[in-house]
């Protein structure tokens, strides 16, 4: 085994950050992954093409506090303390066992606590990645900052997704030239079915792909809706995803009357998935800064795009170096409904103007599949694995 890739979230449980260490691993020379069960992961891990190895224990680091138990300290060890354990025990079982010359620590909680603490032991190369939301909704956290700090000074490097997760690492204390960046991308099937002729509906048709989370700004749309209907009384919102505001989100819907216009999908194959894109008018998230949450990049942006559909996007996180304002899709300010309806009034009203900035957008997800924007992590595992060397890397593209 060359390299390793350790994270506590992965396929097939849906989600960007789950698709990017795929897709890392994909590119890895002879790399695997160690991780924890999933459901559905037997038929995923038989046809995914990266050997993976599936450990009890092993959970995502969002764990669930205990209500009955009112000590915060005890509340929080009972909370994530077993997964740190099973993560550390299972990293150090794999790097005695195997001996990988490198290792992809997915995030600093679990992942790159555990490498933190085996790696250097066993004078192991190891990188730790951020995505954006992990560091910002840490950075509030005293004690969790520390951790995260501690973890990211320790290690060889630290890879970030875009400039606005570099910055936030870099306010931590984190020197510059740490840092490397390798971007999310598009999967290059993708692009060839995207490519084909997108299909005509006569009603309009918005669509958001996205975890059920304050953030992503899902109310948002809600709010701008009624104003749309107006002018577009077919007009139908195609909304796919889970999450902890679904039950808020419906009885919102009711309460302006949104029956029949809002379509919540919980989960769909990804052919499916291709089928809405290939359906839909403007995909729209207009994501914002939830107490320290927020998007870190947005790879559906990137999804929507090569799909040729312009996208609306909230003007915070990382999103504004995923959308090309202009280019590819418009910005809006957070959680403004009133700027949203006027964003997508004129998408909507101008056909035009949809087939450019859809044009824009298959155009730069050409310059960003995945063998492209992961580059640099793989350049950085070559030198490693080769040298063990920790000299500055040049900042990827």
């Amino acid at each position: 085994m060359r390299s390793l890739v350790v994270v506590d979230r992965y396929l097939p449980h849906r989600g960007g950050s789950r698709r990017y260490y795929h897709e890392l691993a994909r590119r890895l020379p002879d790399a695997e992954v160690l991780t924890g069960p999933q459901p559905g992961w037997h038929a995923f891990d038989a046809t995914s093409g990266v050997p993976t190895r599936r450990r009890r224990g092993i959970r995502p680091n969002y764990a669930s506090r205990f209500a009955d138990v009112r000590h915060p300290l005890l509340n929080l060890l009972l909370a994530y303390g077993p997964g740190l354990v099973a993560t550390t025990f299972w990293l150090a079982w794999e790097l005695v066992r195997d001996r990988p010359r490198c290792v992809h620590a997915g995030g600093y909680a679990f992942a790159g606590f555990a490498a933190r603490l085996t790696c250097p032991a066993l004078r192991v190369p190891w990188v730790v990645y951020a995505h954006g939301e992990d560091v910002s909704s840490t950075s509030r956290r005293k004690m969790f900052r520390h951790l995260m700090t501690w973890v990211y000074r320790a290690a060889d490097r630290v890879v970030v997704n875009c400039d606005h997760t570099a910055d936030l690492v870099a306010a931590c204390g984190i020197a510059r030239d740490k840092l490397v960046v390798a971007r999310p991308g598009v999967d290059a099937k993708w692009l060839a079915a995207a490519g084909e002729q997108r299909n005509g509906a006569t009603a309009p048709l918005l669509l958001t792909v996205g975890r059920l989370v304050p953030h992503k700004g899902h109310a948002t749309v809600l709010e701008a809706l009624p104003s749309l209907l107006l002018d577009w009384p077919d007009l139908k919102w195609v909304l796919l995803g889970q999450g902890p505001e679904a039950g808020r989100l419906q009885r919102r819907a009711q309460e302006l009357g949104l029956e029949g216009h809002v379509v919540r999908l919980a989960d769909v194959t990804d052919g499916a998935l291709r089928d809405l894109y290939a359906r839909a008018d403007v995909f729209v998230q207009p994501n914002g800064n939830v107490d320290g949450a927020h998007e870190g990049y947005g790879m559906v942006f990137l999804e929507a795009g090569a799909a040729g559909i312009p996208v609306v996007g909230g003007r915070d996180g990382g999103v504004p170096e995923a959308i090309l304002e202009g280019e590819t899709g418009l910005l809006v300010p957070p959680f403004d409904a009133a700027a949203l309806a006027t964003a997508l009034r004129g998408l909507l009203a101008d056909p035009a103007l949809r087939a450019r900035l859809g044009d824009g957008g298959r155009v730069a997800a050409r310059l960003r599949t995945w063998d492209r924007t992961l580059a640099p992590a793989v350049t950085l595992d070559r030198e490693l694995s080769g040298t063990g060397a920790t000299r500055p890397l040049a900042v990827g593209a």
